[in-house]
């Protein structure tokens, strides 16, 4: 990890999928100095056949990237989203205790 940038993963539950949130320091000049990036990564490929794989592999060599998605967010929609998961998880805590 460079010093001016951080990566936090999350793996699914299912294990077939990666949660990574990255952010870096402002650099000037950069487009997007403060974003968050939020990257979904499809991490499972061993209960894929060998025409999956292929295709799998043939999307890395051509596009570079390994994630199956990518969410950019501005600060203050990240903290939104922090916000809306802690409300989300509260509400299932809630839910699971009055049962």
């Amino acid at each position: 990890m460079h010093k001016d940038n951080i990566s936090r993963y999350t793996k699914c539950e299912c294990s077939a999928h990666l949660l990574e949130v990255r952010g870096s320091k402002p650099v000037f000049g950069r487009e997007f100095e403060e974003d968050i990036e939020i990257c979904i990564w499809d991490n499972d490929i061993s209960n894929r056949g060998l025409w999956s794989r292929l295709k799998y592999a043939w999307e890395i060599i051509w596009n570079g990237t390994l994630y199956a998605d990518w969410l950019l967010l501005k600060p203050a929609s990240a903290r939104q989203l922090i916000k809306d998961i802690e409300e989300v998880v509260d509400f299932t805590k809630i839910s699971r205790e009055n049962k």
